[in-house]
């Protein structure tokens, strides 16, 4: 209700105007009386604007909460029609129309230079960022079909490569680095495996990257290990591995039965003594 009772409601005209609005005339006057010590000639009218003003300033409020409403109204249907017209150019976006075959294909292709690869270079945030496979967490933002495509497509969780020689110095625990290694192994299901590996004796974690890395020993198709961890801690691949192709080896492992049956296996490299090889 308009506050000052008035059946004649100003605030709710397109434009209100308090008839007690003085013009410059009036201000002018007012500010030479304040100049000096004269009484205003017309004190009715001083006590009328005075007795008046309240009620007239409540109008005026009145107003611009009327106006602010409308205001308020008004950005908020053009955000919801801006929202919406936006999503209707994005249903003619040409990226779209891409087949989720193409869209994988693209996703494969934004894998960072040399990410999946052993390097001296490498600093914990590169380790932490290819064991959860960040870069595909980037794309899974993007839209619930860009989700579904980076975490439900197993190719694009088999390619991986882990130094445990950095996990000291990750500013996330061991139990996290080996959650995310476990989480993108999963993502991966049962398509074949590309991989490579560092683990030193030396390295705390080494026993249980080893242990995790053997449950998918059925997927390893190219693996590459540099160790000097006792070859024993695989021995639970050994007997699955067939579908191993390429198998490159840094290591002064005499003891090679556990990739003895292995009957994919055409390409083997040895990267070591070679008195060092097993008879």
């Amino acid at each position: 209700m308009n506050p000052a009772g008035s059946s004649s409601c100003h605030s709710c005209s397109p434009r209100f105007t308090s008839p007690f609005l003085p013009n410059p005339s009036q201000i002018a006057e007012l500010q030479n009386i304040l100049r000096s010590n004269s009484l205003p000639p017309e004190l009715s009218s001083i006590q009328t604007t005075i007795s008046a003003t309240p009620t007239e300033l409540e109008r005026y409020d009145w107003a611009i909460n009327s106006v602010q409403n409308e205001l308020n109204r008004l950005s908020s249907e053009r955000r919801t029609l801006a929202s919406y017209t936006d999503g209707c150019l994005s249903t003619l976006s040409p990226i779209r129309r891409i087949p989720v075959e193409v869209l994988v294909e693209i996703f494969d292709l934004c894998v960072p230079e040399g990410r999946y690869q052993l390097s001296e270079d490498t600093t914990p945030e590169v380790e932490v960022d290819r064991l959860s496979g960040r870069h595909l967490l980037q794309l899974a933002q993007v839209c619930s079909l860009w989700h579904h495509t980076a975490m439900r497509t197993p190719k694009l969780w088999s390619t991986m490569a882990v130094d445990t020689s950095v996990w000291n110095r990750c500013t996330i625990s061991t139990d996290t680095l080996l959650s995310l290694l476990e989480s993108s192994l999963n993502r991966g299901k049962d398509h074949p495996l590309t991989m490579e590996v560092g683990v030193l004796h030396c390295d705390p974690h080494a026993q249980s990257v080893l242990a995790l890395l053997v449950k998918h020993a059925p997927r390893w198709q190219d693996v590459y290990f540099c160790s000097d961890v006792a070859s024993s801690h695989l021995a639970g691949a050994r007997g699955h591995l067939g579908r191993l192709e390429k198998l490159n080896l840094s290591t002064s492992w005499k003891n090679l039965d556990v990739f003895r049956d292995a009957p994919r296996l055409r390409q083997f490299t040895f990267d070591g003594r070679v008195d060092d090889l097993p008879d």
